[in-house]
């Protein structure tokens, strides 16, 4: 009962807090999270991503929602496993509840949780993977992540692509880049870059806009959005 009222009052106070207070309180909530019962854990999780937002420090935040994160997935995991073992169907829709009482019974408890909790734990995620001190400090842990969340998808039919972009975005990555017409080559090295596009984007930027090949550089504007 005591953490039940905790929890509906943090949820209620939340909006109304000063930023010093979501400075501090991101971190101390995050570092709490394996003490919040499985439910609302998800819900602590995205208010530590929120937290993160208005400038709480990702580093200290991180370990305990990349955890949760970790936890979910290895549940929603169990849980597509599960459902297609006992006769399959459409799979259920998450709602603002928790997972009713056939549901658990088909998967188990902490399988439908990890389910139904997954796209929480990926908002949350998504917040703190945004920083590339985080991803980094994550380092090997991200590709077991991103395999837990590949089954997950490919078992359940559902896209979770802001999370798994969030996990394939590269750091510290050397780049060759040759342009044949000008017989010019190029080293570079690029941070928080998750797809061609936005790679192509960047190369335009700094090759074409920098002056040193002919062609299209994108505008500046362009440009900022690739970097964001």
């Amino acid at each position: 009962k005591r953490s039940g009222k905790a929890f509906v009052r943090l949820q209620e106070t939340f909006g109304q807090a000063r930023e010093a207070e979501l400075l501090d309180g991101g971190p101390r909530l995050a570092a709490v999270l394996e003490e919040v019962p499985p439910g609302p854990r998800a819900v602590v999780a995205v208010l530590v991503g929120a937290c993160v937002e208005r400038g709480a420090d990702a580093e200290r935040c991180a370990p305990g929602v990349l955890a949760g994160l970790r936890t979910a997935l290895e549940g929603a995991e169990a849980f597509a496993g599960a459902w297609r073992a006992t006769g399959g169907g459409e799979f259920p829709v998450p709602d603002a509840g928790e997972p009713g009482e056939e549901i658990v019974g088909r998967a188990g408890f902490d399988a439908a949780v990890g389910w139904w909790t997954l796209r929480q734990w990926e908002m949350a995620a998504v917040a703190l993977l945004n920083h590339r001190a985080v991803r980094g400090r994550a380092g090997e842990d991200r590709r077991e992540l991103l395999r837990l969340l590949t089954t997950v998808e490919e078992t359940s039919g559902q896209q979770f692509r802001s999370l798994g972009y969030a996990l394939q975005v590269l750091d510290d990555e050397p780049l060759v880049v040759l342009h044949r017409t000008s017989g010019t080559g190029y080293a570079l090295r690029f941070f928080g870059v998750g797809d061609n596009f936005q790679l192509h984007t960047l190369l335009a930027d700094a090759l074409i806009g920098g002056g040193h090949v002919e062609g299209y550089a994108p505008s500046s504007q362009e440009a900022a959005v690739c970097r964001e």
